[in-house]
């Protein structure tokens, strides 16, 4: 039986101008505690980095939760509290000034 496993690394500067751009419309992306989250940091773009990768690392390891931004939108990350689907999975987080990286593992 093979572990389920996914990476993701994020560029910090891409983070920002995804922010920069996207700011308004992140209800259209999150949900409501996942925007919370993003604006925890003095620099939301930062979090924002630490939420994409942890969405796509989770994607990678359980492909079973789909794909697209349907998905995205619909499998709900809560960083500081573990949703059912959260508590099949370990996450860790990696972060320099220049990348976030993600590890994902199915426990």
């Amino acid at each position: 039986m093979s572990a389920a496993f996914g990476v993701d690394l994020i560029e910090i500067k891409k983070a920002r101008r995804f922010y920069r751009s996207h700011k308004d419309r992140l209800n259209s992306f999150f949900s409501p505690r996942e925007i919370t989250f993003i604006h925890k940091n003095k620099n939301p773009h930062e979090n924002l980095a630490v939420l994409l990768a942890s969405k796509e690392a989770l994607f990678k390891a359980a492909p079973c939760f789909g794909t697209g931004l349907a998905a995205f939108r619909e499998h709900k990350l809560m960083l500081q509290k573990k949703t059912p689907a959260q508590s099949a999975f370990k996450f860790s987080v990696l972060k320099n000034k220049k990348y976030v990286v993600v590890q994902c593992v199915g426990i």
